[in-house]
Formats: structure tokens, C-alpha cells, sequence
């Protein structure tokens, strides 16, 4: 698989962007709905913002461009703070990408679940991500320390990407806390 984005690496960067902003829509299209629903309730808007699938899709992809942004970034400011130089950024972000595509979609599919029971958003929000992040994510870490680093490395490769892991999560957990109090 590497072998074939090594070797088209222009067409495969952009195929995974285009996967990427598609699946992350999808899994953030509850939310977005929500945010315009809200400012209409709010008064923000003097009249009810119509909500056009157009206008939910736009402000999805907006989403989405940034979020690829704030990821590569991220991840570039990661490696760079926990000295890991011997990994091939751009690459190693197009793989990231590629792990958060199947998140998004089968989170997204979760997420499918608030239309019929409103009751499950402020816990499952949360849980579905980490229920469903963590084994892609865990598949993410294998593939990357086999590609990457070798036994001497990969303990503390393992370290940096628990830290990141565990900050993340605890971080959303920490916020859907704070949010409920």
C-alpha cells in the first residue's frame, strides 16, 4: 500500500484529502445542522436561516479544509517537539489522514443514532470517537513503527503517541465535563 503512494504521491495526497473532507462532513453534519439551528433560535440571524443542504456542506468542507490544516500542523509541531526526525512529515501526515477516514465515516454513522435518540449527544460524542478511534489508531502506531522506526526507536515513539493519545481524549473528555456542569 505505501508502495503505491510513494510512487503517485501528488494523486494519492489528494485523493486522501478529498476522502478525508468527504468522510469528515459526513461525521460532523449532526453538529454543523445544530450550530444553525442554534443561531436561528439565538436571533443571531433577524430572520430563520434556511437551512440548504448547500449552505451545511460548504460550511463542512470550510470545516474541513481547516481542520487538515490544524492536523498537519499539529502533527508537524508533535514530532518536531518530541525530536522525531527521522520520519517523513509530509508522508507520515497522509497517513494520518488516511487513518482518520474510516473514524470519521463509521463515526459518522454512529452520529446517525442522534436524530433517532437526542438523549445519547453529550456522552456519545465523546464515547463513540474513542470507541472508534482506538483500534484504527492502534493500527495507525503499528503500521507507522514498522515503516519508520526500528526496536530501538519505537519505544519512544510509543510514548510520544500515547501522550498525544491520552492528551487529546482526556482534553474532549475534560470539555464534555465542563459542558455538562
Amino acid at each position: 500500500m505505501i508502495e503505491k503512494l510513494r510512487k503517485n504521491y501528488s494523486l494519492s495526497v489528494w485523493l486522501t484529502r478529498l476522502c478525508f473532507y468527504i468522510s469528515f462532513v459526513f461525521c460532523n453534519w449532526f453538529y454543523i445542522e445544530s450550530v444553525f439551528n442554534y443561531m436561528s433560535l439565538a436571533g443571531i440571524f433577524n430572520e430563520a436561516l434556511e437551512r440548504s443542504f448547500w449552505l451545511i456542506a460548504a460550511t463542512g468542507l470550510l470545516s474541513a479544509v481547516v481542520t487538515e490544516v490544524l492536523v498537519r500542523l499539529l502533527l508537524r509541531f508533535v514530532l518536531y517537539v518530541s525530536r522525531i526526525v527521522m520520519v517523513p512529515r509530509n508522508e507520515f501526515s497522509v497517513l494520518f489522514l488516511l487513518c482518520l477516514v474510516p473514524i470519521n465515516l463509521i463515526t459518522g454513522a454512529f452520529n446517525l443514532l442522534y436524530y433517532l435518540t437526542p438523549v445519547i449527544i453529550g456522552w456519545g460524542s465523546v464515547l463513540f470517537e474513542i470507541v472508534v478511534a482506538t483500534p484504527f489508531l492502534y493500527l495507525f502506531f503499528v503500521k507507522t513503527k514498522k515503516l519508520y522506526f526500528n526496536d530501538k526507536s519505537a519505544p519512544y515513539y510509543f510514548k510520544v503517541f500515547a501522550v498525544a493519545y491520552l492528551v487529546y481524549f482526556g482534553l474532549k473528555l475534560v470539555s464534555l465535563v465542563l459542558g455538562v456542569i
